[in-house]
């Protein structure tokens, strides 16, 4: 059997690590290092962008226009975002800034984390979040989702970008209501990120539950 790749767009390799500071997104411990949706698409252009990007062209690139369907310039991020961002980023040792002619900088940090310890998130994730498809929570459990299924053990013929997806677990970790976590796949869902790949009985309960596929 043929495994089909998902959409080929480019690729970003994130440190499993740095995926893992999802869960701290809405405690912000004193001293705890999180990752959010907001810096997730700041760090996803840096990581695109590896040899840096000024402010002026990290706005750009958060911009979406599209004059031949009616759609205007528009910046996904509000000026005091982008910057509080850029400062999280700084604050939890993701970028590194550095001064260029009196003007700040910005660089993903530097990883020399082996491949196998780092998880394959396509663009187009970002991309979707900066057109304003998905949101940046939408877009922090696609990233964490693409981390357990890397981490999922896989059965013989199973196709690799397949994924059981237990939302009450992913509510706990990620400290939202199941509700909400039901209402961000669905949106994945609509979007294409993600598909269901079939319905499954489980074996305590007869529960049907899906088996979904990611796309991207």
């Amino acid at each position: 059997d043929t495994v089909v790749k998902p959409l080929d767009y480019p690729v970003l390799k994130i440190p499993d690590r740095d995926l893992l500071k999802i869960k701290n997104s809405r405690i912000k411990k004193k001293g705890k290092k999180y990752m959010n949706g907001n810096m997730l698409i700041i760090y996803s252009i840096l990581l695109r962008h590896n040899k840096g990007l000024f402010k002026e062209e990290l706005t750009e690139e958060l911009t979406y226009k599209n004059p031949e369907k009616g759609i205007e310039a528009k910046c996904c991020m509000s000026d005091k975002t982008i910057r509080t961002t850029l400062k999280e980023l700084e604050e939890n040792d993701f970028i590194v800034v550095s001064t260029i002619d009196r003007k700040k900088f910005y660089k993903a940090k530097p990883n020399y984390v082996k491949d196998e310890m780092k998880t394959e998130i396509s663009y187009l994730a970002a991309l979707q979040c900066i057109k304003g498809c998905i949101s940046t929570q939408e877009l922090e459990l696609y990233c964490y989702i693409k981390y357990l299924n890397k981490m999922a053990p896989k059965k013989k013929g199973q196709d690799p970008y397949s994924i059981y997806i237990n939302q009450e677990g992913l509510a706990n970790v990620l400290g939202l209501t199941q509700q909400r976590i039901s209402k961000m796949i669905q949106n994945l869902l609509n979007e294409k990120l993600m598909s269901i790949d079939y319905r499954s009985k489980s074996n305590n309960n007869n529960f049907m539950y899906n088996v979904y596929l990611l796309n991207c």
